[in-house]
């Protein structure tokens, strides 16, 4: 069995014209935006990755956590959580984890829930842990 392997040069300007004949549909398609500039463009594209990361925090604590856990991180963040919906609990929760001034509190969060379910994960320390 025999592979042959060509590699050929391919000239860029006349490269980028033929793929931009073939894409131009592709291109109206993905964005009608205009950018100014590259930071423009730079922000928006920041901006949609942070909308895309709330959405998925907003989706992991819907459908990981029950509601009395998320009472329980509400009321570590000292977030109001009583006779709210799961929905409005989860849009509080997510808002003050995005906020920065609160970034110190939500890093000891995570870090001692992550200890807690260490500990609930242990033999015979699961004994001990009633959360």
């Amino acid at each position: 069995m025999n592979i042959n392997i060509e590699i050929e040069e391919m000239d860029i300007e006349s490269h980028d014209e033929s793929v931009g004949e073939n894409n131009k549909s592709d291109k109206s398609d993905k964005s009608d935006k205009k950018f100014e500039s590259f930071d423009d463009f730079f922000l928006q594209d920041y901006k949609d990755s942070v909308d895309n990361l709330l959405y998925v925090k907003k989706v992991d604590y819907m459908e990981n956590y029950r509601v009395e856990d998320l009472k329980k991180i509400a009321k570590f963040y000292e977030i109001p959580a009583q006779r709210k919906k799961k929905e409005n609990l989860v849009e509080d929760i997510v808002v003050y984890e995005d906020c920065l001034e609160n970034l110190e509190k939500v890093q000891r969060r995570l870090l001692y829930w992550g200890y807690l379910e260490e500990l609930k994960s242990d033999p015979y320390f699961k004994q001990f842990v009633i959360f």
